[in-house]
């Protein structure tokens, strides 16, 4: 099998949101993902011309450009290594590839939109369709997933989960991912959810150990809050499946307050927070790990997120999207 003389392919993967129970999803209670189509991740694999045979990796956006062979560790080695040898299972007559990867993203990196997982998920669909083998959904996150653990520790996979199968997600730690079948409600949902991105982010590893940290210093106290989000996230998804938006506005400040109770929001985040409100927002809170990276706010209608777009541009926000 020759794949020197082959046209070059691309795989794609979007963002990411958690509309509720970030943090408390670690500690198995539910949380609610929703997939951000308007940003994505692009992979192409192309052949490389240069001896000996080697994966070189180009990330442009990050200013990155190294090979597998010598940075064995970085996730993106890690992707497209894992899953060529995947493929190499299923098919032993794979040989060894002289192959460019290059990844672009048009999601800002630390933003908290899963700009990871996206890259992962849109590497393993790339190597296996150059490699002419087809790749499961659930394949693709579970890839995906082990990689993630590089970025993040201890991660709950709600996130490669989310963006893998780029539908709205219900999902409990080790318990269940069930994907919420409501196509209308989460287009009208998105179509009024504004991000707004602060411009710099903390590791998300880093505000999972802060989180550990003050459950291990009190845990009666930091299961309460993680109880008090998961029920959050239960009454959301009731509201979303009946399309009630001002009850989501409601519960999205309530999972603001228990996430600054965790201490992982910043004044940055709270002041953006208080300015969509104050423009009109039926709610707003961070969405991610915290301490940096966006908030989403719930704009009344898809013409109040327009107004509700300048208005977070004029408050302080970087960068500002509609869902």
């Amino acid at each position: 099998m020759s794949f020197s003389d082959r046209a070059p392919v691309r795989a794609t993967a979007c963002g990411k949101l958690i509309l509720c129970g970030e943090h408390a999803v670690v500690y198995g209670r539910p949380a609610i993902a929703l997939p951000v189509t308007t940003v994505r991740t692009t992979v192409k694999i192309e052949p490389r011309w240069e001896t000996p045979p080697r994966i070189e990796i180009q990330a442009p956006n990050i200013k990155s450009h190294f090979y597998a062979d010598t940075d064995p560790g970085r996730p993106l080695s890690r992707i497209v290594c894992n899953t060529y040898e995947w493929c190499r299972r299923l098919n032993p007559a794979i040989p060894a590839q002289n192959i460019v990867v290059t990844v672009t993203s048009d999601m800002p990196v630390g933003s908290h939109l899963g700009s990871g997982a996206a890259a992962s998920v849109a590497s393993a669909r790339a190597v296996a369709a150059w490699l002419e083998i087809n790749l499961p959904v659930a394949d693709a996150s579970a890839l995906a997933f082990e990689v993630e653990k590089i970025h993040h520790g201890t991660p709950s996979g709600i996130d490669n989960t989310v963006i893998a199968y780029e539908q709205p997600l219900w999902f409990i730690k080790d318990v269940v991912s069930e994907l919420l079948e409501a196509p209308q409600q989460t287009e009208d949902l998105l179509s009024c959810l504004v991000v707004a991105a602060v411009g710099f982010s903390t590791p998300t590893k880093q505000m999972v150990d802060v989180v550990r940290e003050g459950f291990r210093a009190n845990r009666l106290r930091f299961n309460q809050y993680f109880d008090d989000i998961g029920f959050v996230s239960v009454r959301a998804r009731e509201a979303l499946l009946a399309a009630n938006w001002p009850v989501i506005g409601q519960l999205m400040d309530e999972n603001h307050q228990l996430l600054q109770e965790l201490n992982v929001s910043c004044k940055e985040l709270d002041a953006l927070c208080i300015a969509a409100r104050k423009s009109g927002a039926l709610g707003a809170k961070l969405s991610g790990a915290g301490r940096g990276g966006n908030i989403i706010a719930l704009a009344r209608s898809s013409a109040h997120a327009a107004e509700l777009r300048e208005s977070l541009l004029s408050s302080g926000a970087m960068q500002v999207l509609i869902g």
